[in-house]
């Protein structure tokens, strides 16, 4: 259906129809592995558990990101409130970190 970077619409989040526990899951994976452990982890310790969460979540969230971007069957793209076959673009991911 889009063909370039350019083509691409911005992602409204009421577009999302399906797959919205995944969403959830996904936020609550980020938000504890870069905003909630890392207030509470001890960076002096390499085997703080707290370090070992961070690490478990950060692979969780990648994962659950992965599979979302590659099924490409969750969004809604011409706002008609179903997904239609001709809407369910299957993608590619090359996940990196840019801080």
């Amino acid at each position: 259906m889009y063909n370039t970077v350019a083509d691409i619409p911005a992602v409204d989040p009421d577009k999302i129809m399906a797959r919205q526990n995944d969403f959830t899951d996904l936020c609550v994976y980020t938000a504890l592995s870069e905003l909630v452990l890392p207030m509470i982890a001890d960076f002096g310790n390499e085997n703080n558990s707290e370090r070992q969460k961070m690490g478990y979540y950060t692979g969780k969230a990648d994962s659950l990101l992965t599979e979302l971007i590659t099924a490409g069957d969750w969004y809604d793209f011409d706002g008609d409130s179903t997904i239609e076959s001709t809407e369910k673009s299957p993608g590619q991911v090359n996940l990196k970190r840019v801080r």
